[in-house]
């Protein structure tokens, strides 16, 4: 389905769920002081976001709020609702888990729990505006199926990820000994004092991307990516690796997966990005958009990867995205909480607005030209030389 009649995006660069700052997440110095932690943990105006252990695939799923006809919202708790709960968010810790600083919101600081609490536990003691029915999602898959309200998907996409994190780096990578966390959750430390290792919550980067043909009226599509929905078509996505551009990560999945080559000299054309705490293995995954052109339309479908490879119309990828999802086996694409869709609707909408970068720094529109371009590698191979020099003259 394409966007719902009337909806209208809150995120200034919106392109699917979890996109968007609800809460304000600029990191301060207080954030590293366990006495702000404890003192903010402490405030009466401090709100709290309850995942229970009891549901979900991964044993973090959020208490909510329905409120038809309008999409479910964040069930916040107060510090006056923990203690009916029996639950005191300082030095709390519920599987390895310890509560996690969200940001702010018009002063209020906004931290996320875990609890190992049951559903019926958390609706009889909690505290719930009237006329609004609380309950715990199923998992964030569930979420993603029923809705969420917009800026709430981004909250709780940032604490699942989070928890999942945290749940996954209870040791360290390099001597094995247990980790603990600091800095109101954002990091975790080995508690051996002499390894001195920190532990950062890792986003894997992702590339989706919208392949076309050099006329501009046609797109290239797969299918099979999701074996449950065969007559689902989308756009090429995969990691980018180690060391590798997005432009040439891009390139690289475009050929594995359908045989297309891409012609990175007629530009790579930045779309945008949408975070993904649903990514393979648990991991939190950045999807970057990316348009970029085909050198020509001849495709070999790699059929270990995928199911086809085929070019679509403007006015097929149309009908595409007003057709629900899997309706009468009828072709269709993601729905409109996802990175793809957006690039398709934009695609099939004919908006092309934003300069595509070329190979050799310039673009469709304004930008440096080669000698200022010149200026700029020359500038920055110098500051690297600076900093190169600086950083061997601290080690000596």
């Amino acid at each position: 389905m394409a966007f719902p009649p009337g909806f209208v995006p809150k995120a200034p660069i919106f392109h699917g769920a979890f996109c968007g700052a609800a809460l304000s997440r600029v990191t301060t110095a207080d954030h590293k002081d366990p006495k702000w932690e404890e003192a903010a943990l402490k405030h009466e105006s401090t709100r709290f976001l309850l995942f229970s252990t009891s549901k979900g695939s991964t044993g973090a799923a959020a208490l909510l709020l329905k409120a038809r006809p309008l999409p479910p919202t964040i069930a916040w708790q107060t510090n006056a609702s923990l203690d009916k709960l029996g639950i005191q968010a300082v030095n709390h810790c519920c599987n390895g888990v310890p509560p996690i600083l969200l940001g702010e919101r018009d002063g209020h600081q906004c931290f996320a729990l875990l609890v190992d609490m049951s559903e019926d536990d958390l609706i009889a003691k909690g505290d719930f505006p009237d006329g609004k029915k609380p309950f715990v999602a199923e998992g964030m898959s569930q979420l993603l199926k029923i809705g969420c309200e917009e800026g709430d998907f981004g909250i709780i996409g940032h604490a699942f990820a989070k928890i999942v994190w945290h749940k996954k780096s209870l040791h360290c990578g390099l001597c094995g000994q247990p980790t603990v966390p600091i800095e109101c959750g954002a990091k975790r430390k080995c508690s051996v004092v002499t390894c001195k290792t920190r532990l950062y919550a890792r986003t894997d980067p992702s590339c989706m991307v919208l392949v076309r043909n050099q006329e501009n009226n046609k797109c290239l599509l797969i299918s099979g990516q999701d074996r449950s929905n065969p007559h689902m078509w989308t756009c090429v996505s995969g990691f980018v690796e180690q060391c590798e551009q997005v432009e040439e990560a891009a390139k690289r999945e475009v050929l594995e997966e359908t045989g297309v080559e891409v012609d990175l000299l007629q530009g790579a054309r930045w779309i945008g990005s949408q975070p993904w705490p649903l990514g393979v293995g648990g991991q939190c995954e950045l999807m970057l958009g990316l348009e970029v052109v085909a050198a020509s339309e001849k495709t070999e479908p790699n059929l270990g990867e995928v199911k086809d490879a085929r070019w679509f119309t403007r006015e097929e990828v149309k009908q595409m995205l007003n057709t629900p999802w899997n309706q009468e086996g009828r072709a269709f694409v993601p729905p409109f909480i996802s990175e793809a869709h957006f690039l398709l609707q934009r695609w099939a909408s004919g908006d092309a607005r934003g300069p595509a970068l070329r190979a050799d720094g310039s673009s469709h529109g304004d930008g440096p030209s080669r000698p200022q371009n010149l200026f700029f590698f020359l500038a920055g191979a110098g500051l690297a030389l600076a900093c190169s020099w600086a950083f061997r003259s601290h080690r000596q």
